[in-house]
């Protein structure tokens, strides 16, 4: 018998789940054949390409490409644990976006125009 966890499963796992397609073992065989059976209505299918298509723009409004940063999976707070350590003090939000948005988090050489559109506009 499997225990299922009250606990949410977090996005990233879901996605592998879903495109692996394999019943992962925590997964019940009645929640395994629910969640198959949402994943192939024509609703869920159309969100699905829809933000495919958004993730793989080139460009959104001005232009700009696709929001995205340099962190990693580790979160703003953790970086911004990081940083506060390497700063010796906490860092301020301008500060953060440099170090997330910056290669190697150089603070020079941005990832993309937007980032650098968003740093000079703050």
């Amino acid at each position: 018998m499997v225990v299922q966890s009250k606990r949410p499963i977090p996005r990233h796992m879901m996605s592998d789940i879903k495109t692996g397609g394999k019943k992962p073992d925590f997964v019940s065989e009645d929640s395994w054949e629910n969640w198959k059976q949402k994943w192939n209505t024509p609703k869920l299918q159309k969100v699905c390409d829809q933000n495919s298509k958004n993730r793989k723009s080139k460009a959104t409004i001005g232009g700009s490409t696709p929001s995205t940063h340099t962190g990693g999976t580790a979160t703003h707070y953790e970086h911004g644990k990081r940083l506060a350590r390497k700063l010796g003090r906490p860092p301020t939000a301008p500060e953060l976006f440099v170090h997330t948005n910056t290669k190697n988090s150089d603070g020079k050489t941005f990832i993309n125009e937007k980032s650098k559109d968003v740093n000079n506009a703050i």
